[in-house]
């Protein structure tokens, strides 16, 4: 299926041109690291001309385009991309640049450390062919096989081919005319809610779980706003069990838990320039005496079990914001940039003296209430549920067995935040849920691999 594909990491390996990067922050730093494990040096950083304002990455400064030009030959300069991006404009000048040279964009996982390489397709060969085999339509399976390619060969002309019609994903996989209560985990400031109410579900009640304690104000004043249905902010984690977790929460859709409910929770990747503004993750309100506070039956909130609280602010009213880390600090390893274009050190060289020196920027986290959506429903049925929590899918499904037993819900269920979501996430909803038959696999576009996910019925 995939052995004729070349390997991103092998090719650069080998490659006799200069590399840069395309973008700054968290998912360059990634890139970088794999960078420098593999031995492939990065000469250089560029952004878009808007985002260019003198400021260093790894101790260098950073360029715009045409300085790049002047001081690589086209013939001898590849460039990786390294953010992401959904608006037009963007992806234009993505087209632009990948015209006058070689453009790839390296897959790294939003959480956890495995890559999406080779030597990953072969040892999990069979399980790929499985999750593909469950795909119902020729779409889904379009999709699949551009996703997989693009990811291992970091070839972007398939990436921009795999795009499927958000409006008939909407109308003919989730049906919303239909719906009477949904659960959204992972709703953001409430984008996705607004955009299944605009679409003309009227459920009689939303759940909408957000651990972010940013975003889960935004969602609380959207949902007060609403008047097309009830929307009810949960300001908590999904998850399997009631517990309290680390969050790297920054206020975007990146505020990604550990998976082990500790401290030291993974970095989102492609945090940095021109990056689409699509957080993730969420929490539950809570109360001043640090009770979590759950939606009841009649719609009223009451007290639900206890949990240890750390960094409550001040805030006087019923949701209470946990705090958020500083904005990240930019690295400076002191290296020069190298006279009127002399070359320099390449950027791994830096990242490798930075380690070594103990210097990399920290990840500060807040302890956050978890909670399992069995236990949010306390057995009310459900008609839909949306999944996109950033690595914790799989934790937030388990969490949700017995609701999608009783009520056999359509799953919406993002399969992009590790790299085995791909057919690790479709084989465990198998396996779990029998009586699940119709399996779609859509994506809306944008760059890196991101808005992948899967539909799931029970058709």
């Amino acid at each position: 299926m995939t052995s004729f594909y070349p390997d991103l990491w092998s090719r650069l390996q080998s490659e006799r041109r200069d590399v840069v990067l395309y973008g700054m922050g968290d998912g360059a730093d990634k890139i970088l690291r794999i960078c420098a494990r593999k031995g492939i040096p990065v000469r250089d950083v560029f952004a878009s001309d808007a985002f260019v304002r003198g400021q260093l990455f790894h101790g260098r400064r950073v360029l715009r385009w045409a300085e790049v030009r002047e001081r690589y030959p086209a013939e001898n300069l590849t460039v990786l991309l390294a953010f992401a991006s959904s608006r037009p404009e963007v992806l234009q000048n993505i087209r632009s640049i990948a015209a006058e040279v070689p453009m790839y964009v390296p897959d790294v996982p939003v959480c956890g450390d495995g890559l999406f390489d080779a030597a990953f397709v072969q040892e999990h060969r069979e399980e790929l062919d499985a999750a593909r085999a469950l795909l119902c339509d020729g779409e889904s399976r379009r999709i699949f096989d551009l996703v997989l390619r693009c990811r291992l060969t970091g070839e972007l002309a398939p990436l921009l081919e795999a795009r499927s019609d958000p409006a008939a994903a909407m109308r003919e996989l989730i049906r919303p005319d239909g719906l009477r209560a949904a659960a959204d985990l992972g709703a953001y400031t409430g984008d996705t809610v607004r955009e299944l109410l605009d679409a003309g579900a009227r459920p009689e009640v939303i759940y909408a779980m957000e651990p972010d304690a940013h975003s889960f104000r935004r969602l609380a004043a959207y949902a007060a706003q609403e008047t097309r249905t009830r929307v009810l902010p949960v300001h908590a984690a999904a998850w399997d069990r009631e517990e309290t977790l680390c969050f790297a929460a920054n206020g975007s859709r990146g505020a990604a838990v550990d998976a082990f409910g500790a401290a030291g929770a993974d970095n989102p990747a492609f945090a940095g320039n021109a990056s689409a503004d699509r957080p993730f993750g969420a929490v539950n309100a809570m109360d001043t005496d640090g009770r979590i506070d759950v939606p009841k039956a009649d719609g009223t909130v009451g007290a639900g079990s206890r949990h240890d609280t750390i960094g409550l602010d001040n805030a006087t009213d019923r949701n209470r914001a946990i705090g958020t880390p500083a904005a990240n600090g930019s690295h400076n390893t002191g290296l020069p940039e190298g006279a009127n274009g002399a070359r320099s050190a390449p950027l791994t060289d830096a990242l490798l003296l930075q380690e070594t020196a103990g210097r990399q920027r920290g990840i500060k986290t807040v302890s956050t209430p978890a909670l399992p959506l069995d236990a949010l429903l306390g057995g009310r049925p459900v008609d839909y549920i949306k999944y996109d929590v950033e690595g914790a899918e799989a934790q937030a499904l388990a969490g949700s067995e017995a609701s999608i037993r009783q009520s056999l819900p359509t799953l919406l269920v993002s399969l992009y935040h590790r790299s085995e979501d791909l057919f690790a996430l479709p084989l465990l909803i198998h396996r779990l849920f029998p009586g699940y038959h119709g399996f779609y696999l859509r994506r809306f576009g944008g760059v890196p691999a991101w808005d992948l996910n899967l539909y799931v019925r029970k058709e």
